[in-house]
């Protein structure tokens, strides 16, 4: 029973920590400190690699930056996580215009 326990703390401390930096990331955000927000939109995925927020935000940061070919990863990736949440193909069909992906 030690063991678990010991095994649970660690979970829960790294779920507030992932909080912690989500909610700093979007702080960031919206002080427009984008490389910032990057990084820690980034610090979260390395946590929780499938967090749709974290990746839709950080896509649309690279959309800011004009710099769509790392937005395209993002966005597929929320495509292929939650292909049901609005605005996901929006996210990612915008950003294939801008990379000039017309195929797509």
């Amino acid at each position: 029973m030690l063991g678990l326990l010991l095994f649970i703390v660690p979970i829960s401390s790294l779920a507030q920590t992932q909080a912690e930096l989500f909610k700093s990331a979007i702080e960031l955000y919206r002080q427009k400190e984008y490389q910032r927000a990057i990084d820690a939109f980034t610090k979260v995925l390395i946590i929780t690699p499938d967090h749709l927020e974290s990746l839709r935000l950080r896509g649309s940061i690279y959309m800011q930056l004009n710099k769509p070919e790392p937005a395209i990863k993002d966005f597929e990736k929320a495509v292929l996580i939650a292909p049901e949440t609005d605005g996901v193909f929006s996210d990612l069909g915008t950003a294939w215009y801008y990379n000039k992906n017309f195929d797509n």
